[in-house]
């Protein structure tokens, strides 16, 4: 009997450790498209890429895409562009001397309506406002 119970253990141990292993590789395998994408995105968030284009250059379904930047950085693929869009119009505004209207078409921008609305909702502020105080109060 005890060996019968001990028989039973180990293999639901093995069982365990098996699902435990598997369960961590998805994750893995997320977290590595997710690492993949954001070089990626580093490369091109200038170029108006959507999803869909960056998915096609990883070689994987937007829906895998965005399944992996969800579980790995519990965020969308649209969100992870977009913030580094916001980071870098950021920069251009606080350490660069070019106009508003400049900083949206370097970023890629066609419209600089849609750029102005773009930051005004992530600052909440106007660019032009963001510079303004920021460049008066360095520490702000």
């Amino acid at each position: 009997m005890d060996a019968h119970l001990l028989m039973l253990l180990v293999g639901a141990l093995r069982h365990h450790d098996h699902a435990l292993r598997n369960a961590h590789q998805p994750a893995g395998r997320a977290a590595e498209l997710v690492a993949r994408f954001r070089a990626l995105v580093e490369a091109r968030y200038r170029d108006g890429q959507g999803v869909d284009d960056y998915a096609r250059a990883l070689g994987v379904a937007p829906r895998t895409l965005r399944r992996a930047c969800t579980v790995a950085a519990r965020s969308s693929p649209t969100e992870i562009v977009q913030d580094r869009i916001f980071l870098e119009a950021q920069r251009i505004l606080l350490y660069t001397s070019m106009t508003v209207s400049e900083a949206a078409d370097h970023l890629g921008f066609q419209d600089f309506a849609y750029f102005s609305r773009f930051f005004t909702r992530r600052a909440g502020e106007s660019a032009t406002s963001y510079r303004r105080k920021r460049r008066a109060h360095p520490s702000s």
